[in-house]
């Protein structure tokens, strides 16, 4: 008997819903999903595995991601056709070894990828609990297919934006290119990219790392390629960094960030933001630069514990630095840039370095 189909699963949560997914050309996509604990408006991550791969392939991703019952997005993964359980058109059988290039194949062509995920994004687009937010987590020809079907979907499925993608080892295989549209297109919707790939893969020379990097440009996109590490899942499994990168850009792109303003009792107003992180359950840290420097100044501060997913950041300007709201004597706000704190005031003064604990306290 053939072995059974591999399931995603994450210890001490229920198992996925089991979905169908059907594409425009007839073929049922077989896939996993996991939904938010929040009601609605749900960040989503989606996965597309690569050539010869299956959604299994993302277990250790997906246990990352969900390892707590309170984690924010909603995750799924799909078995593209030919591959896993996608395998009906009908009363037709896919493999993997039948698909041919040529687009005249009809659902036969693994020119249909792009529309595979197509279809996902439509199904997304019809659930009425996911946000306005989705990355799609793309491998070697799934990766090329995800950015093809981003820049070219339209209607219901712009419910489910996608403002992230990741590309592990990015390839135009099997015929599947990006084509000349394709990166002006994700331009113009704002996606940014996290590329990486390994030169000790299969796939030869990591040309598609360098299309996303040609195509989408240097302030939209992370890319990198290692002297080592493996092909697609290979990567995050043997490099941490990889591991840290992904969870981190996911978390950039899905957590959210929050600017605010804390009005304090001597008429100051606290200026800060927040980073969440993809899991509420965890502990903030509050980020407090040095005085005369604004939070710009802890940006690479930031970038490092983004990739830890337990971690809220709430980061300030401190008094004395950034802008600060005081009263002045009339009692009207006053707008005072780089406020000198100091030595010869009472504690009380809103000058006085004694705020600064105040300040911190209030935050708390």
């Amino acid at each position: 008997a053939p072995a059974a189909p591999r399931r995603l699963s994450v210890p001490g949560r229920s198992l996925p819903e089991r979905i169908v997914v059907a594409t425009s050309d007839g073929v049922e996509l077989i896939g996993d999903y996991f939904p938010s604990p929040e009601p609605s408006g749900a960040p989503v991550v989606v996965l597309v595995h690569g050539a010869d791969g299956s959604r299994a392939d993302f277990q250790p991703l997906v246990e990352r991601l969900l390892r707590t019952p309170t984690a924010r997005p909603a995750v799924v993964a799909i078995d593209l056709r030919g591959h896993g359980e996608s395998v009906r058109v009908g009363e037709r059988t896919l493999a993997v070894r039948t698909l041919r290039p040529e687009p005249g194949a009809g659902a036969g062509s693994w020119q249909g990828l792009v529309e595979d995920v197509a279809a996902v994004l439509r199904w997304l687009g019809g659930r009425a609990e996911i946000g306005d937010r989705a990355v799609i987590v793309g491998v070697d020809v799934g990766a090329v297919a995800a950015a093809r079907a981003v820049a070219e979907v339209t209607g219901r499925a712009d419910r489910a934006n996608v403002v992230g993608l990741v590309a592990l080892s990015p390839d135009e295989l099997h015929g599947v290119a990006f084509g000349t549209r394709t990166f002006p297109a994700l331009v113009s919707r704002g996606v940014q990219a996290l590329a990486l790939a390994a030169e000790d893969g299969p796939a030869g020379p990591p040309q598609g790392v360098r299309a996303f990097e040609a195509g989408l440009g240097t302030a939209r996109v992370q890319a990198e390629v290692f002297a080592a590490g493996g092909h697609g899942m290979a990567l995050f499994e043997r490099r941490a960094d990889v591991e840290a990168r992904v969870l981190g850009f996911l978390r950039r792109m899905l957590g959210g960030t929050r600017n605010f303003g804390l009005a304090l009792g001597d008429g100051a107003v606290l200026r800060g933001a927040v980073d969440l992180s993809l899991d509420p359950g965890g502990p903030a840290v509050i980020l407090v630069p040095d005085v005369g420097k604004d939070r710009t100044s802890l940006r690479r501060l930031r970038g490092v514990l983004a990739e830890r997913l337990p971690y809220d950041e709430v980061v300030i300007d401190p008094r004395g630095s950034g802008e600060l709201q005081l009263s002045d004597a009339a009692g009207e706000g006053e707008a005072v840039v780089g406020v000198s704190l100091a030595d010869d005031v009472p504690p009380e003064d809103p000058r006085s370095w004694w705020a600064l604990v105040r300040d911190l306290e209030a935050l708390v």
